[in-house]
């Protein structure tokens, strides 16, 4: 087989420019600041002494056989090149140390163990990226990559005894006085020649102390991760850790095997960087060198630890022992004790059953497995998607927060592919892949075997009635939180088939806030995620059980039916990530932190509730805004089946336009496309606002003062029609020409699917499209509205529909009510009378008809469910006899024209409606048991009182109604 030739050297740039040789060209050598007193900047960033300290050392002193190499040699650029060239080195990473450069401080890079590997790889890194080389570093050489001239001259002036060379200790503070850039290893790998290096390398931070006294600019100690083996470490050493070393102090040989079968999978990060003056102020109290030398060293391991467990994660443990040490916990004994009491069974049948429990929840990770997932789906992904957005800063987000406290990925739950992205995207980023919750009904071979070897532990549906299982999964739950891991579970507990945020289950949630209350954790994260996709692999299933079809168990016959999606192209994916949100701090904000065992029951109570609406809270804000959650709505709020695409255009470019001002996170698409044509959007805004001043402010959202909208539109025309066509080929809406005009009409079996997309961005509209609808239906009374009618019926849509929707937490009705009236009031929509009242301006009454349809269909499943309930009085039915009799009712009356909205009929709208009815006493429900089930028998009240408040709440609800009707007629 060829060798491949090596790269060219970097070519020696011309002052007073230098540039350096990077992978895309060049790119200017790093320009240190003008506090860099005493250096200037010499090609390749090395810095030579222009104005040196009074320490009678010259240049050619300070010259070091440990030096990074400025120009590589051919053969060492061809092995860097083929080897060192998938390691991972972020330009974050790279930004960040130029950063610190330019602060004129000393650059003091900082490993953790000696390896002349890891030193070459950085000085062809630090080459590359065009950031300053070391003039010195402890324990290696880099004599074999210089010339060969260099290397026989350098011999000689040795043997004749005419080297110039100083100390190492000189040297070192020579180049520190000079702010030049230096290398220090905290430790020796494994070596049995250990005896030919007497000194320690403690004294190598002594000297750092000394050398900071000294000086007026700060050293900066930048510690430096170079992971090349990513397995977690197993907490325990094999004789062959006794022979080449453990994987944190890896021995010559274990360090090139390491390196020969992981070099494409390498990760390199820095730790938290110490100002030594800073440092210094925080010690102010200790004046003994060697003691400052200690906890300095204690700093920089903390710093390498923190991002070797973001890395490689926590210590995994097996599977037998984890049980062992689960099992032998005091508390668990106890719990063991009081359930063998409360069933009469023996402590060693219940510790047998619980210790089986363990076994079937427990995760096997093995990141071999892992490995060979990420290789399997990135051909998936290739097939299947057109590409995976990923949000990047919030990456680097995660790194940052995952050094403080272990955290817990909490996404939005719209897939089975879910399952997969984070942990293959971790993997791929150098983050540890989390530990997943995952049902017991996905345990099946050989997803089962695959899943738990990815890091996933398994629960059933439901804890009812097994107390020793509940038992199980909690301390399992709490062993893996106190033992450090990252896990990952979806709060809404099931798949959203509705496109909508489910309400939180709070079983996971709650565990996790009884650790830290309870003090067996300092602190943990959750992470809000959003998972936001152009289409979805399972959307046919979706719409069959939303249309009121059984639900299809998950087995190896249904994972070969699903073989059919590689067929199909399903857009794109966008994986969102929200603030960190400290568990601490909400149980803290509450009172509920526990206080010598115990805590409030009512303030945990509280702050449960909160944490977990928070969470979805987190989850919305991190939602993309997709064009196919923008095309959907705006196809679906046309009162007739077809709208012209220039139409259309005009609306996704308004409700875009809104989106943006909000600040919702916008797909890769949408970016790209609003950049290229942003001097047009600014344009058409000026317009828009030239006009405005000419006709008095009238506002004109969808007529001749919207020409932003019209440019928003025209900009984004491109990702609409590939909306389009992935809507077309669905065979969801069909597409006609009429001469120039192209008209969109969407067909009757599109929209439940359609209503999926919509609903993916309905949070941020639902408060206008909840005063949109209530302003609509008090204008079929009067022209004037009384403010607050207004406000008591956009209340009575809110209540109506909390099942629908997660508001935002924190916020009362009244609050949002207000800021929502008053942005209606700012643009003009409403004008205030002097009495008070409210008059809505002629020309916004399509703007309120768009924001008004988003919420059509669930007015709609409710009425449905308020004009069946007279079929309850013919005696009982099950919950699921009841919908099916609605949705049957639906059907005829979408085929009447009755309804516009064929989503109307969704399951998931009519048990929400069930809820609310419920709730109000309208209709009654007894759970009976039924063998080994509950069944749930809904009947009519009889109550007088009950019949007068359903008589006026169907009112409303056929006010509400009203504004489509008349639409109709």
């Amino acid at each position: 087989m060829s060798v491949p030739a090596p790269p060219p050297a970097p070519a020696s740039p011309p002052d007073p420019v230098p540039t350096v040789r990077t992978p895309s060209g060049s790119m200017p050598a790093v320009q240190h600041s003008a506090g860099a007193r005493g250096s200037v900047m010499t090609p390749m960033g090395l810095r030579a002494v222009s104005l040196a300290p009074s320490d009678g050392l010259h240049e050619r002193d300070l010259v070091h056989p440990s030096a990074m190499v400025a120009q590589l040699g051919w053969l060492a650029r061809w092995f860097a090149w083929v080897f060192f060239k998938p390691v991972q080195f972020t330009p974050r990473l790279a930004n960040e140390i130029n950063a610190l450069n330019k602060q004129g401080g000393g650059l003091v890079y900082v490993l953790s163990t000696i390896s002349l590997l890891d030193y070459f790889y950085f000085n062809w890194a630090y080459l590359q990226h065009g950031l300053p080389l070391a003039r010195f570093a402890n324990g290696v050489s880099m004599r074999w990559l210089q010339p060969v001239r260099k290397v026989i001259a350098a011999g000689l002036r040795r043997l004749f005894g005419r080297s110039t060379s100083k100390s190492e200790d000189e040297v070192l503070h020579g180049l520190l006085r000079r702010r030049q850039p230096v290398v220090l290893f905290l430790r020796r790998g494994f070596s049995l020649l250990d005896f030919l290096n007497p000194k320690p390398q403690m004294a190598y931070l002594r000297e750092l102390v000394e050398v900071q006294k000294t000086i007026e600019f700060p050293l900066i100690v930048m510690p430096q991760v170079l992971i090349w083996e990513r397995d977690p470490d197993r907490g325990r050493h094999s004789i062959i850790d006794e022979f080449f070393g453990d994987p944190s102090a890896p021995g010559r040989l274990r360090k090139l095997l390491s390196f020969v079968l992981n070099h494409r999978r390498a990760h390199v990060r820095m730790g938290e960087p110490i100002d030594l003056t800073d440092f210094f102020h925080n010690n102010a109290a200790t004046t003994d060198d060697m003691m400052l030398a200690e906890r300095l060293r204690s700093d920089i391991v903390r710093a390498l630890q923190q991002e070797d467990r973001v890395i490689r994660g926590a210590p995994i443990r097996p599977p037998e022992q984890v049980r062992r040490e689960i099992l032998a916990e005091p508390e668990v004994i106890a719990d063991l004790n009081r359930l063998a009491a409360q069933t009469g069974r023996s402590v060693d049948e219940v510790r047998a059953e619980a210790d089986s429990n363990i076994e079937e929840i427990a995760a096997k990770f093995a990141m071999p497995m892992l490995a060979f997932l990420s290789f399997v789906l990135t051909l998936l992904w290739a097939r299947i998607y057109d590409g995976i957005e990923v949000d990047e800063e919030g990456l680097d987000r995660l790194r940052l927060a995952g050094r403080k406290a272990p955290l817990i990925i909490v996404p939005s739950h719209k897939s089975h592919i879910d399952y997969l992205i984070i942990s293959y995207l971790f993997y791929r980023n150098g983050l540890i892949p989390p530990h997943i919750a995952a049902g017991a009904n996905l345990s099946f071979f050989p997803l089962g075997w695959i899943f738990r070897r990815a890091g996933a532990f398994f629960l059933r549906r439901s804890f009812s009635g097994q107390p020793i299982y509940a038992a199980a999964f909690r301390h399992y739950v709490r062993k893996l939180l106190s033992d450090g891991h990252w896990i990952e579970f979806f709060p809404e507990g099931t798949r959203s088939r509705t496109g909508k945020l489910l309400p939180p289950k709070f079983g996971l949630i709650k565990l996790v806030l009884e650790l830290v209350a309870d003090g067996k954790r300092d602190d943990v994260l959750f992470v809000p995620t959003n998972f936001g996709y152009e289409r979805l692999i399972e959307e046919k299933a979706y719409r069959k059980e939303l249309e009121g079809g059984e639900k299809v168990a998950e087995s190896p016959v249904e994972v070969l039916k699903a073989t059919e999606i590689l067929v199909h192209k399903y857009g794109r994916i966008r994986i969102q990530f929200g603030d960190p949100m400290s568990v601490r701090q909400v149980l803290e904000e509450f009172g509920a932190m526990g206080i010598d065992g115990q805590r409030d029951a009512a303030s945990f109570d509280r702050a449960l509730k909160v944490c977990g609406w928070r969470i979805l809270g987190g989850i919305n804000k991190a939602a993309v805004l997709t064009p196919t959650a923008l095309v959907a709505a705006v196809l679906l709020s046309k009162t007739h089946k077809g709208i012209a695409r220039d139409d259309l255009l005009l609306r996704v470019g308004y409700l875009l336009d809104v989106a943006i001002h909000r600040g919702a996170v916008l797909s890769e698409p949408i970016v790209t496309a609003i950049q290229v044509q942003r001097q047009q959007i600014l344009e058409a805004e000026q317009q828009d606002l030239a006009r405005q001043a000419q006709s008095g402010g009238q506002p004109d959202p969808f007529g001749h003062l919207s020409q932003r909208a019209r440019a928003m539109g025209h900009a984004v025309r491109e990702v609409v029609d590939h909306a389009l066509s992935l809507f077309t080929a669905s065979k969801w809406i069909l597409r006609r020409k009429f001469d120039s005009e192209e008209v969109l009409i969407v067909r009757s079996e599109g929209r439940m699917h359609l209503d999926y997309y919509k609903n993916n961005m309905l949070h941020l509209f639902v408060a206008d499209a909840l005063l949109a609808a209530a302003i609509l239906s008090l204008l079929e009374r009067a022209p004037i509205i009384a403010a607050d009618i207004l406000q008591l019926q956009t209340k009575f849509l809110s209540r109506l529909l909390k099942f629908e929707f997660v508001y935002e937490p924190g916020l009362s009705f009244e609050d949002q009510y207000a800021r929502t009236l008053a942005d209606f009031l700012q643009a003009g929509w409403l004008v205030r009378r002097g009495d008070g009242s409210l008059v809505v301006a002629t020309t916004v009454r399509g703007a309120l008809r768009l924001y008004a349809k988003l919420l059509q269909n669930f007015v709609e499943s409710y009425a449905l469910v308020a004009r069946t309930i007279g079929h309850l009085k013919q005696g009982p039915l099950s919950e699921s006899a009841f919908v099916d009799h609605t949705q049957r009712v639906a059907q005829m009356a979408f085929d009447l024209g009755t309804i516009e909205c064929y989503e109307a009929m969704s399951k998931s709208n009519l048990g929400n409606a069930l809820r609310i009815f419920i709730e109000e006493g309208f209709i009654i429900e007894k759970t009976e048991v039924i063998g080994k089930k509950k069944v749930k028998s809904l009947s009519a009240t009889n109550d007088p009182a009950v019949a007068d408040k359903f008589a006026d709440f169907f009112s409303r609800m056929h006010e509400l109604q009203a504004p489509w009707t008349l639409e109709r007629l």
